[in-house]
């Protein structure tokens, strides 16, 4: 699943923030994403998975209530507002990144926070951008699940 940070535009986000915000500030357990596309377009792993298509009670991370024990968060440095702020270096590596997932567990869809949700998170349309990029569609998951 994908999410956007909902920081200003430009506006790093580093490991650090995300624990004040997750767990000192909202009282959650564990982070809400399992990696971070930062703004130079590096993924930064929050919570360490194995590759597989299982996600183990130490690999959870709290990205969206019904969803955390079977899917992977991953979020962008912005997206605040509801704004598009990916940076091109932040979409290639989530198209790369995605891939990579896609290559190790064949079965995956790819989804956006807001198919799940009624927020805007992650401020893009999720499975047209996947379409637009190369993104198998048998690895998109088109619904709306609120």
């Amino acid at each position: 699943m994908i999410h956007c940070t909902d920081t200003p535009e430009g506006r790093e986000v580093t490991k650090d923030d995300l624990i004040q915000w997750h767990i000192h500030e909202r009282g959650w357990s564990r982070l809400g994403y399992s990696g971070l596309w930062h703004l130079d377009g590096h993924f930064e792993v929050l919570i360490p998975y194995n590759n597989d298509d299982i996600i183990e009670s130490w690999e959870i991370s709290n990205g969206a209530r019904g969803w955390n024990g079977r899917t992977r968060h991953f979020c962008y440095a912005g997206g605040g507002r509801g704004v598009d702020t990916r940076t091109a270096l932040q979409i290639a590596s989530m198209r790369n990144i995605i891939l990579r997932q896609i290559s190790m567990t064949p079965e995956i869809k790819v989804i956006g926070h807001n198919q799940v949700s009624t927020k805007y998170c992650p401020s893009f349309d999720v499975p047209e951008w996947c379409k637009l990029v190369g993104i198998p569609e048998r690895n998109i998951d088109f619904n709306t699940y609120h």
